[in-house]
């Protein structure tokens, strides 16, 4: 009787060769673990580029609804018959003009309504401006100027190296000029 592959016969008992571990070619012939460790190599940055694409999303969500805002209070500063000339850049700045008021109870009410907190965002987040004529234009009409700037608060520590501050804005015509 000829003795199977990989044993050996020596008289009655039998013993068994060693397994190898490696074939001919160097490879591993039990590749059971391979998977996972690869798993493991490759999960921080599957975990990471998902992680910075959620922060971006929302990034991206925040920048085009103040970029909205910021529109908005422009047609409406364009609207608004007692909007003096000049910069106001905060609410007691802009006390002694009720025309840049209604422009700053607009913009608050729009943050309101797209669930921003205006209470949280500092004295200084919302810039109205009325700017005069170029005398040397000859069509040149007066213009407004607004400018938000909220913060941004990253869910991934990384994407806030790059980002903390969202400011759009936003410049038409003045119609009462």
């Amino acid at each position: 009787m000829i003795a199977a592959p990989g044993r050996f016969r020596m008289g009655r008992s039998k013993v068994r060769a060693a397994k190898p571990i490696c074939s001919r070619d160097g490879y591993l012939k039990d590749e059971k673990g391979n998977a996972l460790i690869e798993f493991l190599l490759c999960f921080p940055f599957v975990l990471l580029v998902f992680m910075c694409s959620i922060d971006l999303g929302r990034a991206l969500n925040s920048y085009f609804t103040v970029t909205r805002i910021v529109y908005e209070g422009a047609r409406y500063a364009g609207q608004v018959s007692a909007l003096e000339v000049g910069d106001y850049p905060t609410y007691s700045a802009a006390t002694g003009n009720p025309g840049h008021l209604l422009v700053r109870a607009r913009v608050d009410t729009l943050l309101v309504r797209y669930s921003i907190n205006p209470g949280t965002l500092g004295a200084t987040y919302l810039d109205t401006r009325r700017i005069a004529r170029n005398t040397a234009i000859v069509n040149d009409r007066d213009r407004v100027f607004v400018s938000l700037s909220i913060p941004f608060d990253p869910l991934f520590p990384i994407f806030g190296l790059f980002l903390n501050n969202l400011t759009a804005n936003s410049t038409g015509p003045y119609l009462y000029s």
